[in-house]
């Protein structure tokens, strides 16, 4: 005899045992990567700039001189946080937030950005860091590897 198995509830872990809560996991349809994008926009306070960043906001997409790429508009964000360069980034990892006034003078005062004129400008420095994140991984990859060292008795 069958016997069918219960749907979870939202909060409990997804049987399909990804180790996440059923409503981040197999409870949410499939989406598109604009879709995925905009999964996630700051609540805060009204945005005043926005950022491409990841989910937990804690990661942001950035020239390769480490300036955070800030831009004025929630569109020219969005344009190129949805280019196909992206399209194979894990949902959440790449995501267009808001940032507040609050958080728009804290970032002005301890961290280094550079405010983009619109998305031809973005797009000199998306490629610019594409392509000397290309050429770091031909670097790690054509670097020796490491000889492991013999263990002691």
């Amino acid at each position: 005899m069958l016997r069918k198995q219960a749907t979870p509830k939202r909060n409990e872990r997804c049987w399909c045992g990804s180790g996440k809560k059923f409503k981040y996991c197999c409870l949410i349809p499939p989406m598109t990567q604009p879709q995925r994008v905009m999964q996630y926009i700051d609540s805060g306070e009204e945005a005043v700039r926005y950022v491409i960043s990841n989910s937990r906001g804690t990661g942001f997409f950035s020239t390769k001189e480490g300036k955070i790429i800030v831009f004025k508009n929630r569109a020219e964000a969005f344009a190129i946080a949805t280019l196909p360069e992206f399209e194979n980034q894990e949902p959440g990892e790449i995501n267009v937030a808001g940032v507040g006034a609050t958080k728009w003078q804290h970032l002005q005062e301890k961290l280094p950005f550079i405010e983009v004129d619109g998305v031809e400008d973005a797009m000199a420095f998306v490629k610019e860091r594409i392509e000397y994140m290309q050429q770091q991984l031909q670097e790690q990859e054509a670097a020796p590897p490491i000889p492991e060292e013999p263990e002691q008795a």
